[in-house]
């Protein structure tokens, strides 16, 4: 199994931010960035109300920031407000640096997946085989 992108948890109320705002660029603290690069697979598991996974987008760019350089680059192209990311930085320990996604072909899905393990908030290594089978499961 190989892995090609990742899973990464989104607070329900969020997700129209990404795949109806076209707020395209994610930010989180820097978990699983190794295994992150251009091309890779980000799915989005809607946490909260939902728990399912709704939908996926292509990693452009992947890079480490300042909290600071990010909103300065990505401005309203980041998924969070500049206030939000400064709250939701201040709950993490080590948030000196954010990983920042630039996505494209952003989709959501016509039904969602529920999937077979709890997604933490560090997010969840996407295997080829894993993807595959959730493709198959929503209809992709």
């Amino acid at each position: 199994m190989k892995v090609i992108g990742a899973i990464f948890p989104l607070p329900s109320h969020l997700v129209d931010r990404i795949f109806e705002e076209g707020r395209n660029v994610f930010l989180k603290p820097p978990t699983l960035y190794k295994d992150l690069g251009k091309g890779s697979k980000i799915l989005f598991y809607a946490s909260g109300e939902i728990r399912e996974i709704v939908g996926e987008g292509t990693a452009e760019k992947v890079e480490l920031l300042r909290p600071e350089e990010a909103v300065t680059k990505y401005g309203k192209k980041l998924f969070l407000d500049p206030g939000e990311i400064r709250e939701y930085l201040r709950e993490k320990r080590r948030a000196s640096k954010v990983l920042v996604i630039v996505l494209k072909d952003l989709r959501r899905y016509r039904r969602g997946y529920k999937p077979k393990r709890f997604i933490t908030v560090a997010g969840k290594r996407l295997t080829d085989t894993e993807y595959k089978e959730i493709l198959r499961a929503v209809g992709g």
